[in-house]
């Protein structure tokens, strides 16, 4: 179907800017979506008010509105105006003869400031696409015989949804033309309409009780369109009069803010039938419009219209109302009438704001960044339907760059202001206020958001104008230079950057060569810093826009050395000592090495190796203890250390470090004899004066004079009878006890060590004077109980050497099966010697290369030399210290330590070995406790003081004493032997120190390293946890063999 007609009106009021230009069409109703109606841009006769050129610049849009604006579509360019969708104009304007729909369009140039609108007029007209519809198909109607003829009865109406005159319904016909009816017919002022069936003809119900009459209604088409109704007549009595209304229109005003539920109208209708023909119910009319019945309601009882909604303020149009009034007869007969509705404007309404983005269609609004002043953006619509002042708008924006321009009345246009920069802000936020001039007055406001376009108005900025590079010479064919990079803030093709160098000889002759896309810079010839030290080029970025910008930047390479030199320590092995029990976190030294690369590659961090050891070494070669020290646990540490310097690869160098720890006096004497279990010494009446009757015995730890333990004894009333040596701890006889038989002496032995803050152990003891019967009854019983206890004591004893000798044979042989350990114990034989030196027994054991300084023992592994133990004579004593028996001016040779503080040296014991006959140390048959027989003979109780904590020991010189009158050959030992004590050895100079360096504010010495050779290492731990050398419990208390006990 084409378009019924175009009617072209143009209404131009003023050529000036700005004014109202009209252009009227007229379409049919039902054309194809994408019909063309007309063209706004010729029609509106724009071309009359500008030149050519600039009417080619003009871009048209439908500004928002109403529900209709959706109906249509312009053309941006050509102003060609299309249906959007197929237009039903029973949908568009029901209920109304004449369709007319308004939408405003507006007209903008692209390059200028010029803006208007048109109005355009769009009449719909109808066609005749609907035939008259009954409600249903068939009705029954009842009649009474009694009748007068011109009666009528009310039969269902058709509607027809048609509206205009010549299409509308407009007849009604009675099929049977023989029948005694015939119709009439009202049409209503909601386009249905009233069909009375009419009595022609006296009715007999005895002689036609029933009538089929077909009804058919037609409308006024060419051909006609029809639809049937079936009515079945019955013939009885009839309800002949309809209720009656006082008017048939009723005018009502109503404040626009009136409570929902205020009854604004009560019909009253009245009907001259009796009965249920004479009662009224009360309705709106269900044929009108959906906002009726949302807005009002009627009560069917009383008749009252009510305000179901609250109405709207609708400039002083009226809200037209269709009421009707029923009876409830058997055939209900109805009235209707108007009601209009006017509101009164009694309240202020905030305003309503529209916005209209350009160009149009557009959910966005869009700018250029170099738009000119003025430029539109936006079309705005303030819509208050509020009148007066109430009604009167002003609108602004709080957005610096964009302003508002009045246009019309509560009509504005929103254009740029200031420049616009996108790479500022890309996008731009507008909130538009409008305000009434009510009071008080109401406030909307509108957010929207504004795109910045981009233009291509930036070069690329390189990150930096001039790149330093490097490369190692000797690199590979192809190896990078240097990467450039630069940032163009346009976007899309105007920020694509893409790259070249500026072609020279440098660039020709070192193979230069730039990706265009990621600025890499690489070279195809491999360079020599001794030939080519540095060189220079020059690369330029370029955009890729319409109108292509560009930047150049300058690169300076310079060819560097490899890391090929590895950092040094400037000794092999660094040498520190540190007292015992320093706080965690104290500086032992620091370590010293050089690296002849440059930068990074002469940049180097210490590091130790992993391990047990309490020190850390720092980043910077300063060496901290991690925890205290305890030189009873461990006299000395030794591990390897590392320097690395940050080239790539890394390189590194190790040396070793040895930490010797000096000696706290943190330990106090331990008694072995007295103790509170062991307290009571018996002494016979028949002692000489000058018999040592008792040796107090103590050990301690700590080493030199700290360790070195000096005896008193303190008392009542013993002075004239007992003394003590200072020394050896000895209580010896000052006269006769016969005149003391039976008493008890009450002592108390004091061990006190030599150390500068010194620390003191007392232990309260008794001295029995006995006399020789009582003594000679104990002393048989204990001999007796001694010999079981030593027999049976001996013989599980040799049975678990036995067994433990072969285990231990079995595993040394695993575990170093080329080893060879060779032991021997020389003895000094009683009848080689005269005097007190005749005495002197000591066990010794002796491993070879401890005293060549060109011979380096291991740590893990230490050796005998066997050859050389067979070559000394058998009588020969071996010490490891080097001092001197004053009284015997027995001179015993020692090696000059070379370094740091000499240590006393002894026969070391192999690792993983704690068998006594097979390897020097204890057996598990005393379990660390206790000497062997052949050691007490050998008088290793007396001639040397054991000292073990895990695994260390000291050793010194036994020095006899020499009393007037003394009888030590049978008062003692077994073996007819006194005993002895230890000799102090004197204090030795510490390591010397050279340079110092400063760390935390203290200044700490830094040795100066020299060459020295090993010397045999303290034995460590036995693989079971226990000392391979006896400590100080085991050497046993003094053993008396008939007066002391």
């Amino acid at each position: 179907m084409g378009i019924h007609s175009v009617l072209i009106l143009i209404f131009c009021f003023a050529v000036g800017f700005g004014e109202e230009i009209r252009v009227v069409y007229s379409i049919d109703e039902e054309v194809p979506n994408g019909t063309y109606i007309g063209n706004v841009a010729m029609d509106s006769n724009l071309i009359s008010q500008m030149t050519p050129s600039d009417f080619q610049t003009l871009r048209y849009s439908i500004l928002s509105g109403d529900s209709f604006v959706s109906l249509f579509t312009i053309n941006e360019t050509s102003g060609n105006l299309y249906t959007a969708q197929v237009v039903d104009r029973e949908r568009v304007c029901p209920f109304t003869p004449v369709c007319k729909v308004s939408i405003e369009a507006s007209a903008k140039s692209s390059i200028r400031s010029y803006f208007t609108k048109i109005m355009l007029i769009v009449y719909i007209q109808d066609i005749n696409d609907h035939s008259p519809k009954f409600p249903r198909s068939s009705m029954s109607l009842e009649i009474p015989e009694s009748t007068l003829i011109g009666n009528s009865f009310t039969i269902v109406g058709a509607k027809d949804a048609d509206t205009s005159p010549n299409y509308t319904l407009n007849s009604y016909t009675l099929e049977q033309t023989d029948s005694p009816f015939s119709l009439s017919f009202v049409q209503n002022l909601d386009g249905t309409s009233v069909v009375k069936l009419v009595v022609d003809k006296e009715l007999d119900r005895e002689v036609q009780d029933s009538y089929q009459l077909g009804v058919i209604a037609s409308d006024g088409g060419n051909p006609p369109r029809s639809e049937r109704l079936l009515v079945n007549v019955r013939i009885t009595d009839v309800n002949d009069n309809a209720p009656m209304l006082s008017s048939t229109i009723y005018n009502v005003s109503v404040k626009e803010d009136e409570p929902v539920g205020t009854v604004i109208l009560t019909l009253t209708a009245t009907d001259l039938d009796t009965g249920n023909n004479a009662a009224i119910r009360y309705r709106l009319s269900t044929h009108q419009s959906d906002s009726i019945k949302q807005y009002f309601e009627m009560d069917e009882i009383t008749g009252d219209l009510r305000i179901a909604k609250t109405l709207p303020y609708n400039d002083g149009n009226p809200y037209r109302v269709i009421v009707e009034a029923s009876d409830l007869g058997d055939q209900p007969l109805t009235v209707q009438a108007s009601v209009k509705v006017t509101v009164v404007d009694s309240a202020n309404n905030p305003p309503e704001i529209l916005v209209t983005y350009l160009p149009s269609p557009s959910d966005v609004a869009r700018i250029l960044e170099n738009a000119s002043f003025g430029s539109v953006i936006a079309h705005v619509v303030v819509i208050d339907s509020d009148s007066g002042m109430n009604g009167y708008v002003t609108c602004s924006l709080d957005n610096p760059f964009f302003k508002t321009d009045s246009f019309e009345v509560n009509e504005y246009t929103v254009t740029v202001a200031q420049p616009l920069d996108r790479e500022t802000s890309s996008t731009q936020t507008i909130t538009i206020v409008c305000k009434d001039s009510g009071t008080p007055a109401l406030t909307s406001t509108y957010t929207f958001t504004v795109t910045i376009l981009d233009v291509n108005d930036n070069a690329p900025k390189f990150n930096s104008n001039i790149y330093q590079g490097s490369i190692p010479e000797n690199n590979d064919q192809g190896a990078t230079v240097v990467q450039v990079q630069a940032t163009d803030a346009d976007e899309g093709i105007n920020g694509d950057v893409r790259y070249q160098l500026v072609s020279t000889n440098q660039t020709l002759q070192y193979e230069l060569a730039i990706d265009p896309v990621t600025g890499i810079v690489t070279t195809g010839m491999s360079f020599d810093r001794e030939a080519t030290s540095s060189f220079v080029f020059r690369v330029v970025a370029t955009d890729t826009g319409s109108k292509p910008l560009s930047s150049t930047a300058t690169v300076m390479v310079k060819v560097i050395d490899e890391n090929d030199v590895s950092p040094s320590f400037l000794e092999n092995l660094f040498l520190f000592k540190i007292s015992e029990r320093k706080a965690p976190g104290t500086v032992v030294g620091r370590l010293i090495a050089k690296d002849l690369d440059e930068g990074v590659n002469g940049e180097f961090e210490y590091k130790s190796e992993n391990g047990t050891q309490p020190f850390k070494v720092n980043k910077d070669g300063v060496i901290v203890t991690t925890r205290l020290l305890d030189r009873e646990q461990q006299e000395f540490y030794e591990f390897a250390v590392y320097v690395t310097d940050k080239g790539q690869p890394p390189r590194t160098s190790s040396a070793r470090v040895r930490i010797t720890i000096d000696d706290e006096n943190d330990n106090s004497p331990k008694f072995l004899f007295p103790t509170s279990t062991n307290n009571t010494v018996l002494v016979s009446q028949d002692t000489k004066p000058g018999t040592i009757i008792a040796s107090m015995r103590a050990l301690d730890p700590d080493h030199e004079q700290n360790g070195e333990i000096t005896y008193g004894i303190e008392g009542a009333n013993f002075s004239e009878v007992f003394y003590a040596n200072i020394h050896t701890g000895d209580i010896i006889a000052k006269k006769s006890f016969e005149d003391y038989s039976g008493q008890t002496f009450s002592l108390v032995a004091v061990a006190r060590d030599r150390g500068l803050a010194f620390q003191a152990t007392r232990v309260e003891f008794y001295i029995k004077v006995t006399g020789a019967e009582h003594l000679a009854s104990s002393s048989q019983t204990n001999i007796t109980i001694v010999i079981v206890l030593v027999t049976v004591t001996l013989a599980l004893s040799g049975f678990i050497i036995l067994t433990i000798c072969i285990i231990r044979y079995i595993d040394r042989n695993r575990k170093n099966p080329k080893g060879v350990i060779k032991v021997e114990k020389t003895y000094s034989s009683p009848s080689d010697h005269t005097g007190d030196l005749s005495k002197l027994s000591i066990a010794n054991r002796y491993i070879e290369g401890a005293d060549d300084p060109n011979k380096k023992i291991s740590n893990l592994s230490r050796y005998v030399d066997h050859s050389d133990i067979e070559r000394r004579p058998k009588n020969q004593v071996t010490f490891a210290p080097d001092s001197k028996d004053v009284e015997t001016s027995l001179s015993v040779p020692m090696p000059t330590p070379l370094y740091g503080e000499p240590h006393n040296s002894f026969p070391r014991h192999q690792a993983d070995d704690n068998q006594s006959n097979c390897s020097m140390n204890s057996t598990n048959s005393d379990s660390g406790r206790g000497l062997s027989d052949d050691e007490a003979r050998d008088g290793i109780g007396r001639g040397m003081l054991y000292h073990s904590r895990k695994g260390k020991f000291r050793s010194s010189i036994p020095s006899p004493i020499n009393f007037l009158n003394q009888d030590r050959s049978n008062n003692f030992f077994p073996d007819r032997t006194s005993p002895l004590s230890p000799i102090n050895l004197p204090m030795r100079p510490g390591s010397s120190f050279g340079s110092s360096f400063k760390y935390n504010n203290t200044n700490y010495d830094m040795h100066t390293p020299f060459s020295f050779n090993d010397k045999p290492r303290l034995q460590e731990q036995d693989s079971d946890g226990t000392s391979g050398i006896h400590t100080m419990e085991e050497i046993p208390s003094p053993h008396l063999p008939s007066n002391v006990v």
